[in-house]
């Protein structure tokens, strides 16, 4: 992959339908998805102090309809782009 990307000023498409990129750029964007894990663990964390959830499995569903929204919402973005 290195030898590629060196031959092709050391860029990289991540999927066909994608930009060519930088590869530093590329790992740059990757601190990103920590300030999403951060985010949705906020998020969640209001939904459980809003509900009070009885015992675990009710977190565990409260958490898992919070993640299944989220990915509801982000494909929808995906879509309109």
């Amino acid at each position: 992959m290195y030898d590629m990307a060196a031959k092709q000023n050391n860029t990289l498409v991540y999927t066909r339908r994608s930009e060519r990129i930088g590869m530093l750029d590329f790992y740059e964007s990757l601190t990103v998805i920590v300030k999403v894990a951060a985010a949705l663990k906020l998020a969640f964390n209001e939904i459980y102090e809003t509900h009070r959830p009885d015992n675990g499995l009710t977190s565990s569903c409260l958490e898992l309809a919070t993640l299944q929204h989220v990915h509801g919402e982000l494909k929808a973005l995906k879509i309109s782009d």
